[in-house]
């Protein structure tokens, strides 16, 4: 073939060598570029991506503090129909506004973000074990009332009434108000307070109050927390 030395002479060996390492060293020159102009490739689709998840969460973000704006902007109503409906009206709204939030994700994405993501992650925790305790109290309040009432021959639409009492003697200070909240007359008050004397005796309802207690406090401080963030910002 024209071109190319006979075989066997030392030119088609000086060929041969000039050959393949020219066709080598092409070869590992190409897989080298193709992965620089991979990994160049990979590099800026991370970066958009990255960029386009901050620009959507700080949209996210945004919308979330003015919906929680509105939700914080009203009154702590006492509702003491149970322990669990005991919280302010505006704990529960929130907690529900950031079941489907991605609090942790703004957090690794948005550094600028993070005093209000941890506010949100504090309030988040302190509703959740708000939550788990003010229902064990009321499960156990449910079955001593019953137990008591059922003992007298005392039917269970009145059970309501003396959970209320119950749960209204943790933040009355006044039976007065209580009995009038609960539309009940001043007669009714010795036997409310008999069934509260023997429901604070219980053994599970007694061990239930303290974390109650404790975190309905917490939950009321992260939400004036959360108040405080949003009114500066």
């Amino acid at each position: 073939m024209p071109g190319i030395p006979p075989s066997g002479t030392p030119e088609a060996v000086a060929f041969s060598i000039s050959f393949w390492s020219a066709l080598y060293s092409g070869a590992i020159y190409s897989v080298i570029t193709g992965l620089i102009v991979g990994l160049l490739m990979w590099f800026i689709q991370v970066w958009a991506e990255a960029r386009r998840l901050r620009h959507d969460y700080s949209r996210e973000v945004g919308i979330l503090k003015d919906k929680l704006r509105a939700i914080v902007d009203q009154p702590d109503v006492l509702s003491i129909d149970s322990a669990e409906q005991s919280a302010p009206p505006a704990a529960k709204e929130v907690y529900e506004s950031l079941q489907l939030s991605l609090i942790e994700e703004w957090a690794k994405t948005l550094p600028a973000s993070q005093e209000f993501t941890q506010t949100l992650q504090k309030f988040h925790e302190s509703y959740s074990a708000f939550l788990v305790n003010a229902r064990k109290l009321d499960y156990y309040l449910k079955q001593a009332i019953r137990n008591h009432n059922g003992g007298q021959g005392i039917i269970t639409p009145n059970d309501k009434t003396n959970h209320a009492y119950f749960v209204g003697r943790i933040h009355y200070s006044s039976t007065d108000a209580l009995l009038h909240w609960l539309d009940r007359s001043p007669e009714a008050y010795d036997r409310l307070e008999e069934t509260h004397r023997i429901l604070i005796e219980d053994s599970e309802v007694k061990k239930s109050l303290k974390p109650y207690r404790k975190s309905l406090s917490d939950v009321t401080e992260a939400l004036r927390s959360l108040r405080d963030f949003l009114a500066m910002r």
